[in-house]
């Protein structure tokens, strides 16, 4: 019973953060969401009038869209027996076909193509050098995936080379700033050279944490899901509307994808799928900037992604303080720790979509808040994945003493008292 209870006991520990976060929207951006619920009317662009209506109709398209070819992928995968077989790594036991997040990157790349060109005005260089440059890892991703599995460090080579083809496109064609508001506290501002450097880590790293936490059914998606949504909002209110379209485009096809994704999964995203959701997540600043010129951007993004941050941050850590080679396949993400020790992946997968819908709610209120509600967010997110790695890592390891006593228990039982 006691265990039992314990199994919710960080669910319960997160209700404080909510309600903290509830609090700050409503008593310091009551005036702002009145203003702004014209806006969610109507929103002009010089190429068209975007209203409520058009983000909602692309979203239930592309939804059956993409989870009707993600069905029909999965039947031709199974046909040509393309399966994820499980190994000791592995965190299934049934033979699964993988690869089906190739549905969301090639329609995702598609469509924001066919909206670029249906507004000449929002059709950047930037853009074209991040489709070019997606498209560019989905393929060897997917290579990756059906046809031969290649060294971790090509892969991260691939992976280097677009972040940094990426970054230097942006700096060319409009130099970027970082800022991090705290309040009266201060407000730190990286431009040039060490704002390039910090991005390039950034694309980088985010890129493999995204595919790293692709380990369980659902959680992938998930956070790909919600991340999208808290974009698509900030672009729809800033009047961006082909980026708000194509996070739109993200979102669905994501939730799309969730139908034979979510546990227990009929088919997986594989690299195809996560690189390129990483990628697209670590770049949706980059080209947000571009248009809006806002610096709070960056930290928006890290904000709406924050649950994978550390739980990836915090296993890396972990793993070089013990000497492993942190780019071999492993199972010591938190995530998957709470898997072995019993959870359900639905479960688990349910409990990071908490803390994915509290960071994505934090960002939205540290875009649009005043200085107040910025360090009030960030401290709502800091404290409340802070409680959680501190809460599983005792649950786990009060889980693991409970185990080997009742196995030491078991052994004594059954070898019988010692006769001297």
């Amino acid at each position: 019973m006691w265990l039992r209870f314990r199994n919710y006991a960080v669910l319960i520990l997160l209700f404080p953060f909510l309600l903290i976060l509830a609090g700050t929207i409503l008593l310091t951006n009551s005036s702002w969401f009145k203003d702004q619920f014209e806006v969610l009317l109507v929103t002009a662009s010089p190429a068209w009038t975007v209203n409520f209506f058009t983000p909602f109709l692309y979203a239930v398209v592309v939804f059956f869209l993409s989870a009707i070819l993600v069905g029909v992928l999965r039947d031709y995968t199974v046909r040509r027996k393309m399966l994820d077989v499980a190994n000791q790594r592995s965190l299934h036991q049934i033979p699964t076909p993988r690869g089906g997040g190739l549905v969301i990157s090639i329609l995702a790349l598609g469509l924001f193509l066919m909206l670029l060109v249906a507004t000449p005005a929002s059709l950047s260089p930037l853009a074209l050098v991040y489709i070019v440059m997606a498209l560019f890892l989905t393929m060897i991703s997917l290579y990756d995936d059906w046809i031969k599995a290649l060294p971790a460090r090509i892969r991260l080579g691939c992976h280097s080379i677009a972040a940094l083809i990426l970054v230097a496109s942006s700096f060319m064609l409009n130099p970027v700033q970082i800022t991090l508001s705290l309040s009266t506290i201060a407000t730190i501002t990286v431009s040039g050279v060490f704002a390039a450097i910090i991005l390039i880590i950034w694309m980088i790293g985010f890129t493999n944490i995204f595919n790293f936490m692709d380990g369980i059914d659902g959680i992938a998606a998930t956070q790909a899901l919600l991340a999208a949504v808290g974009w698509s909002l900030i672009f729809f209110l800033e009047g961006a509307n082909t980026l708000m379209l194509f996070n739109v485009v993200i979102a669905a096809l994501s939730a799309g994808f969730l139908v034979h994704n979510a546990a227990p999964a009929r088919i997986f995203m594989g690299d195809s799928g996560s690189i390129f959701l990483g990628f697209t997540l670590a770049g949706t600043p980059l080209l947000g900037f571009a248009t809006l010129k806002n610096p709070n951007l960056f930290i928006v993004a890290g904000m709406f992604v924050f649950p994978f941050i550390v739980d990836g941050t915090y296993t890396i850590i972990k793993r070089l303080r013990n000497g492993e080679n942190v780019l071999e396949a492993h199972r010591k993400h938190i995530y998957q720790q709470l898997v072995l020790s019993g959870q359900s992946h639905g479960r688990v997968a349910g409990l990071y979509g908490l803390l994915m819908v509290v960071s994505v709610t934090s960002g939205l209120v540290y875009y649009v808040g005043d200085s107040s509600a910025k360090l009030t967010a960030l401290v709502v997110i800091v404290m409340m994945m802070t409680t959680f790695v501190v809460g599983a890592e005792y649950l786990l390891a009060t889980k693991t003493r409970f185990r080997l006593t009742e196995s030491s228990s078991h052994t004594l039982t059954k070898s019988g008292p010692r006769v001297p």
